[in-house]
This record gives C-alpha cells, structure tokens and sequence, in this order.
C-alpha cells in the first residue's frame, strides 16, 4: 500500500509541475540546456547557528561551455522549528559569451524561511533580498554595477516512511528593485524544480533534479532546461 500510495503522489506531483510549465514552454524563443554541479557543506555551530558553505561550476550552451562558479557561505540562525534566518556572500566567477570579457560578481543576502509539517509533507517559504555587485565593462572606463533583488520561493518535500530518498518540488521568483531593469518590480525570472534527495548515510547525500528556467535577456526570455547534481556534506 506505501508503494502505490507514494507511486500516485509522484504521478501526481509530475501532473502538476507539468501543467504549470506547459504554457512556459510553448512560447519559448530561445532554449537553452545546462548542467550544474555542486559540493555543499553543512556544519551546526551548537543548537542554534549553522554554517554552509557551496562550491558551485555551471555549463550552459547546451552543456558544452563553462559559464561560471562561484563559493558561497551562508550563516543560518535558528529561531524555532519554524522560522530560520540567514546571511550569505557569494563571489562569483562569470565567463561571458565568446570571450566578450570574464566578470567577477560579489553577492550578499539576507533570507527569511518559514517551515511547516504536515503528516509526510514538509512545506517551506523563503524570502530573500540580495544585492549583486560586479564591474560593467561594456563602457570604456569599466564601473561598478549593483543589482538588488527579491527572491520569494516556495518548496515541498515528501518524507518516504524507511527509505532514503525525499522527492521535493519547488518554484521561485525572481523581481528586480532597481529603476536601471527593464523589468524593474516584475519577475525577470522564474525557476521550477523537480528533484530527489538521496541520503547514503547519515553524514552524507547527493540531490539530484531537473530545473526549467524562464529567464529575461536581451529584451525577450530566454527558456533554459538544467540538470542538476549536488554531493552534501554534513559534519
């Protein structure tokens, strides 16, 4: 009965992210396919503080060319089981299409998550306002460029009863604050995942998903398909 009954919620689940992303891909101009792959420490610092750190390289171009990495820290403090609270910096290493220029990009934010269990379900959201810094080279005398965003997401997970892996869903936003976008208080993004959680033992795990990506550039949206793998460290 646990075998048919976790069968239908992902038959399910696959249903509905579906439904949500078939209107996305019709109208897609540009596609795009990528890999991400990433190695992700987690270390608690006592009952209320921990510290993750994410060592990131992305391929885009339809897998065949290195577009950028980046190392993240992030530093989580724990409220309650319900709400937790972080601030993260980012530096980030961007290949620019065709050898135009490589940028260096720095990135700080603040994120607030809320999380609640329901039976088998975990449901969580997070909010988060960061702030891109990086140099503009397209002028002669090359400036520094800042880009403010809000991020909102939303996650679900499914806890399977005695066995190791946790399907997850997840969709995210991304608006611009800043009066120089184009899409400047709208979504200029937006990003929806379907993976799995893969737990090898009790310190360790890999994550595995697929991510579609609707994303503004050069005046029209680009539509990317990702592939994903994370190895997770927790020490």
């Amino acid at each position: 009965m646990l075998q048919i009954h976790t069968a239908t919620m992902m038959n399910k689940t696959k249903f509905v992210l579906l439904a949500v992303l078939l209107p996305f891909l019709a109208a897609g101009q540009q596609t795009y396919s990528g890999i991400w792959l990433s190695a992700v420490s987690e270390k608690d610092l006592g009952k209320k503080f921990s510290l993750n750190s994410e060592l990131t390289a992305r391929f885009t171009g339809d897998c065949n060319r290195f577009t950028k990495y980046y190392i993240e820290n992030e530093l989580e403090y724990k409220f309650n089981k319900t709400i937790r609270a972080d601030v993260s910096y980012r530096l980030s290493m961007k290949y620019e299409p065709e050898g135009a220029y490589n940028q260096f990009q720095h990135r700080f934010s603040f994120g607030l998550n809320l999380k609640k269990e329901i039976s088998r379900y975990s449901f969580a959201f997070t909010g988060r306002y960061q702030q891109n810094i990086s140099r503009d080279f397209s002028s002669t005398y090359p400036i520094l460029e800042t880009e403010p965003y809000l991020r909102t997401k939303l996650s679900i997970k499914y806890n399977i009863k005695k066995k190791p892996i946790e399907p997850y869903v997840s969709a995210e936003l991304y608006i611009p604050i800043y009066a120089q976008s184009s899409k400047s208080f709208e979504p200029d993004a937006y990003r929806y995942v379907l993976g799995a959680k893969y737990k090898i033992d009790k310190k360790k795990a890999f994550k595995l998903y697929g991510m579609y990506e609707k994303e503004y550039f050069n005046s029209h949206f680009a539509h990317n398909f990702i592939t994903g793998i994370d190895f997770i460290l927790s020490w």
